[in-house]
């Protein structure tokens, strides 16, 4: 019986937010809260991350990758999806000084722009003005389409007037939290078209506790809606969100007089998250994850816990203050089939490589009882595809053995990990 080492180098991913005064003399309100994440912090990535690659598993052997740049500062900088040779997509963000958006281009396959953005902000960094630009495919150029400008009100909530090329198209109002509680939407003649409403209960952490979504409201407005969707939220002691209950309201009656609105069905939907020490889901309700990381806490591969097959894998690079922590080595291994011709995954997260580009440690394998040994280095492997790698150890008789296997890397640090191949016949 032959076991299998399989050693994978770990593979990436995606998505930005931005909230929407003409002029003026605009201060921060009382209580408004300011609360600017960077990408580190909504991606919940340790560590300053300068590029993430993932890469998705599927049965039938094919892949996808997505990668993610960031600067220094933590904000995308580029991202982008490569779907096959000589078709891929990206998208690359330009800041100013105080971490504001100025720039989103999404480029095409051609690599020519196919859609951007220009964003500007006032003094206190309000986006102000947004200039969209679509690809005109006659000209095979990108063209501006229309300009969005937002002018701010400051009262007891926050109202926003959006204009859509000079014509007032929508009135949005904002808590303190910037989540939406108001809109009214217009017609290019100025004529109202619809509003909507939402309510928010938070608590003392600013954690949405309930939301209540009231039907949109049409012309003539003579009455006021009902709510047609309630949500209630549950999070645990790190601010993670475990538990969500949403009840939709159905109305089967329609209007069965002009003012009056009958209800007549409701119906319920739970979902429930469960965290691992690192915050990531190991169960949403549907499916339950395993993790593995990296030496700052990073996953590094994604897998079904239930059936162990592999979804997605992740390699990160660092920025330079970072890298040091790569002395802090550490390796697992985990077993992917149990009978003759045992294959396991080898995990190596931090240490410092004898050659970094390739990514080159000493690997030592060998026998426990008979001391039968091995000594091997990552390029010695035999490369199966793209990062996987594959060595062969000789089992010794048929039954079960323990073996023993030793990482070690540029810095004469090792570590070892003991497994047992299995005979099955």
């Amino acid at each position: 019986m032959k076991t299998r080492l399989i050693i994978k180098a770990l593979a990436a991913f995606f998505v930005t937010i931005f909230l929407p005064s003409c002029g003026g003399n605009l201060q921060n309100e009382d209580g408004f809260i300011i609360n600017k994440e960077n990408d580190w912090t909504k991606l919940n990535l340790k560590g300053k991350v300068k590029e993430l690659r993932e890469r998705g598993e599927a049965r039938n052997g094919s892949r996808s990758v997505s990668y993610i740049k960031f600067n220094k500062n933590g904000y995308i900088i580029e991202k982008g999806f490569i779907y096959a040779k000589n078709n891929n997509i990206k998208e690359i963000m330009k800041y100013d000084d105080n971490n504001n958006m100025m720039e989103h281009t999404i480029y095409e396959y051609s690599g020519d722009p196919y859609n951007y953005d220009v964003l500007k902000y006032d003094s206190i960094g309000n986006l102000i003005e947004k200039q969209y630009y679509r690809k005109n495919y006659q000209k095979q150029i990108a063209q501006l389409d229309r300009i969005e400008k937002y002018c701010y009100e400051i009262i007891d909530k926050r109202k926003v007037n959006v204009y859509l090329n000079d014509v007032l198209s929508a009135t949005i109002e904002y808590d303190k939290y910037k989540n939406e509680i108001f809109k009214e939407a217009y017609n290019s003649d100025g004529s109202l078209s619809r509003r909507y409403k939402n309510e928010y209960t938070y608590n003392d952490k600013g954690n949405i506790l309930e939301k209540k979504e009231y039907n949109v409201s049409l012309p003539p407005f003579t009455m006021e809606e009902p709510v047609k969707f309630e949500y209630s939220f549950t999070y645990d002691e790190r601010d993670n969100l475990i538990r969500k209950v949403t009840i939709k309201h159905l109305d089967l009656m329609g209007y069965k007089e002009e003012n009056k609105r009958i209800a007549t069905r409701t119906y319920e939907t739970k979902q429930e998250w469960l965290y691992d020490t690192n915050d990531n889901i190991i169960y949403n309700g549907t499916y339950h994850y395993s993790y593995k990381y990296d030496f700052m806490g990073n996953w590094v591969l994604k897998t079904n816990a239930l059936t162990y097959e592999p979804l997605f894998s992740r390699e990160y690079t660092y920025y330079d203050n970072d890298t040091n922590q790569k002395a802090e080595m550490s390796i697992s291994i985990d077993e992917v089939e149990v009978c003759d011709g045992s294959s396991f995954t080898l995990f190596i997260n931090g240490g410092v490589p004898f050659d970094d580009a390739k990514a080159l440690f000493k690997v030592r394998c060998y026998h426990k009882k008979f001391n039968i040994e091995q000594e091997i280095y990552l390029n010695d492997f035999v490369k199966k595809s793209e990062s996987i790698y594959e060595v062969e150890v000789t089992q010794n008789g048929g039954y079960d053995e323990e073996y023993m296997l030793e990482v070690q890397d540029a810095n004469g640090n090792k570590k070892n990990v003991s497994f047992t191949s299995v005979f099955c016949n």
